[in-house]
């Protein structure tokens, strides 16, 4: 069994390795931004939205990246074999339910992961028509198009997804602060 998940994790080496240096440079970007903290500039407003998040916020917001990076990767990625990324796919979706557990959200969260699943799915069967039939302009103009679309779904539902979280905190420690007042 511990054969079968470390032979995956090798043939998806190139999409870990891609996503550990998003990572890194994402972290090294937040870091410039937030090094030097003067009022009023955008370096303090990036600070403030993350600052206060307690563990579930955090887990739903890395969550929600990880689901986009993948969907995003695979839309233009060819892979033979892309059940596990459906797996880790599903688990973020179960992790992101999980952090907020409201029933309109949890609908939304399920009708969100299926049409990226789907459209996964959709791409990676054009992509694999296309290795095994031959490119055609077409088939080429479809695949380019949905995994464009897809790009800009998945990114406008992380944002938004992201917006929920942090809107959410603020106006709790708003709350928070009339209270003590």
């Amino acid at each position: 069994m511990m054969e079968k998940i470390l032979f995956k994790f090798l043939n998806n080496s190139t999409m870990l390795l891609t996503f550990l240096a998003l990572i890194i440079f994402l972290g090294i970007v937040i870091m410039v931004l937030t090094r030097k903290l003067k009022h009023n500039k955008f370096n303090i407003n990036i600070y403030g939205m993350l600052l206060g998040l307690n563990n579930r916020e955090i887990c739903g917001i890395a969550c929600n990246f990880i689901r986009t990076f993948l969907v995003i990767y695979n839309s233009w990625i060819y892979a033979d074999d892309i059940q596990f990324t459906f797996i880790i796919i599903a688990i973020a979706s179960i992790m992101c339910i999980l952090t907020n557990p409201r029933i309109e959200k949890i609908i939304f969260e399920i009708a969100n992961s299926a049409a990226q699943l789907i459209s996964v799915f959709l791409i990676n069967s054009l992509m694999g028509y296309m290795v095994d039939v031959g490119q055609e302009n077409y088939v080429v103009l479809i695949q380019i198009l949905l995994s464009i679309f897809i790009t800009i779904y998945t990114i406008y539902f992380l944002m938004k997804n992201f917006e929920e979280i942090v809107t959410k905190n603020y106006k709790r420690r708003e709350k928070y602060e009339q209270e003590r007042a």
